[in-house]
């Protein structure tokens, strides 16, 4: 009884932490971008070619 007792406490201990996480997720969602930010030129050829030469 007591082993489920711990196991309870714990999952509770792990809701909490995700009530809070989903929170902050929600609170920070409306200050992203609408789209991904414009890379500079030299890294859109360097993220390029290194993936040409994986293939």
């Amino acid at each position: 009884m007591d082993g489920l007792q711990t196991r309870l406490r714990e999952a509770g201990t792990h809701l909490e932490h995700l009530a809070i996480t989903h929170k902050t997720v929600i609170g920070l969602a409306d200050r992203l971008p609408a789209s991904p930010p414009e890379l500079p030129e030299y890294t859109r050829t360097t993220r390029a070619s290194s993936l040409s030469s994986t293939r």
